[in-house]
């Protein structure tokens, strides 16, 4: 488990020597983001899953701070982010794992809320890209994924299949535009 937050340059190929701490150090969390601060969910503390969400604002030298928790305790979904919100897709706990996706503001430290289900359904190590308007999960485990779902920001109504990868992958990564 991870308790250490390093920053990467993006200007250039150096890393940062400034180090600060994420607390609780967890395994298995995603990654959102604002323009101004990063946001970890969810993820394995120790033996326990955790439902809780953290942030550290970029500029800043200091640790991370509580910024409110997923709807249930998660680990191993994806992390996508629009412009005001966090998005968490994929919940995979226990069995059955639960194919639902949360969203959070940024701008306000409160529980997240309902944004509808996936339709590939339940899984880890599921993928997270963040478009303009819409939101990706792509593969993942259980049952072998290689599923690409979309969502729409605007709307709860949940995610729809958008296509297929060229075969089942996991763990992978995800990008933005």
């Amino acid at each position: 488990q991870v308790a250490t937050i390093q920053k990467v340059l993006c200007s250039s190929d150096a890393i940062s020597g400034e180090r600060r701490t994420l607390a609780p150090a967890r395994h298995g969390a995603s990654g959102s983001n604002s323009t101004t601060d990063a946001f970890c969910a969810a993820g394995l503390l120790g033996s326990t899953i955790t439902a809780g969400i953290d942030t550290y604002n970029f500029s800043s030298s200091g640790n991370s701070t509580d910024h409110g928790n997923l709807r249930g305790t998660s680990q191993l979904g994806a992390g996508i982010s629009s412009s005001t919100h966090g998005y968490y897709a994929g919940r995979a706990v226990g069995s059955p794992s639960v194919g639902a996706i949360d969203k959070f503001l940024f701008s306000s430290n409160t529980t997240a809320a309902g944004h509808g289900d996936l339709d590939m359904g339940s899984g880890g190590n599921i993928s997270g890209s963040s478009g303009v308007a819409y939101g990706f999960a792509a593969g993942g485990v259980s049952n072998n994924k290689n599923k690409i779902d979309r969502f729409a920001y605007a709307s709860d109504a949940g995610a729809s299949e958008w296509g297929d990868l060229t075969v089942a992958r996991a763990p992978h990564g995800g990008y933005q535009l």
